[in-house]
Parts: C-alpha cells; sequence; structure tokens
C-alpha cells in the first residue's frame, strides 16, 4: 500500500475530511490534497504529523508493511458511533484484520451465550415481546368490537 492510500485509509477511518484533516496535522489544505492524491511527494514533517494525528508510526506510513495502528483493533471499532460506521470501519480494514476481527466477535459471542445473564436476558426479551403482542391483539379486538357496535 502506497502512503497517499495509508493516508486516505487513515482519513476515512477516523470520519475526518481532507480539510479537518490538514487543519488538525497543520498541513496546508491544496498541500495536503497533494500528498493524498500522490501528485506531491509527503515531507518529512507532515509524516510525523500525519503520524501523531492518527496514533500509528512513522515506519507504518514509511514501509510496506501492514502494521495495525497502536489502537486495539477492536477499539477502533467500538470507537463508531453508529452500525453504519462501525461496518465502514470494518470494511476498511486489511481481510487478514477483518479476519481477526471476526474471530474476536465470535468468541464475545460465544462467551455472551454461555453466560446466565444471556439466558436471563433472552427469557425476558422473549416475555417483552409476548406481552407486546398480546396488547396489539387486545387493542385490534376492542377496535372489531367498536365497529360492529356502529
Amino acid at each position: 500500500m502506497t502512503i497517499p492510500e495509508k493516508i486516505r485509509k487513515l482519513r476515512i477511518e477516523h470520519g475526518l475530511t481532507m480539510k479537518s484533516c490538514a487543519e488538525s496535522a497543520d498541513i496546508p489544505y491544496y498541500t495536503y490534497q497533494k500528498y493524498e492524491y500522490g501528485e506531491r511527494e509527503i515531507s518529512v514533517s507532515a509524516i510525523r504529523k500525519l503520524a501523531t494525528l492518527y496514533k500509528v508510526s512513522t515506519d507504518y506510513l514509511l514501509d510496506g508493511e501492514i502494521e495495525t495502528p497502536t489502537q486495539d483493533l477492536i477499539e477502533q471499532l467500538s470507537d463508531a458511533q453508529s452500525e453504519e460506521e462501525f461496518l465502514k470501519k470494518y470494511f476498511m480494514l486489511e481481510p487478514e484484520l477483518r479476519a481477526k476481527a471476526r474471530k474476536q466477535m465470535q468468541k464475545a459471542l460465544k462467551a455472551q451465550q454461555e453466560s446466565d445473564d444471556y439466558i436471563v436476558q433472552t427469557t425476558t426479551i422473549g416475555a417483552e415481546l409476548d406481552r407486546r403482542e398480546s396488547e396489539q391483539a387486545h387493542a385490534l379486538s376492542e377496535t372489531e368490537v367498536k365497529k360492529t357496535a356502529v
């Protein structure tokens, strides 16, 4: 992955626009655009600023190696404010990291299912759904009675 590809990927993962990224890293906007489009070689000082902004090493930006940013994988995904944002972040991950995230989520789900809380929660949810269904059926029957009375 090239440096422009990496900085674009990181910018999107962090939900930033080019302009907000440039401002946060104290890089002129048009200069940042040229970095991301690969039209200008990125300066060492810009590499440092972007590495600091995204909490990754300068080696990550410079080397061809795929290195996980310093934040824990699950922490990255849990920073998402919505399911849509979570999925965007998930699909922006490299295939190997997506597989790792899937395994961690499967372990967490299995642990939750094996816990006593899961049984209590699902039983409570089932009872609540039954109650709502009963209320709706009762409301419908009252409506039917009123219609026939008229």
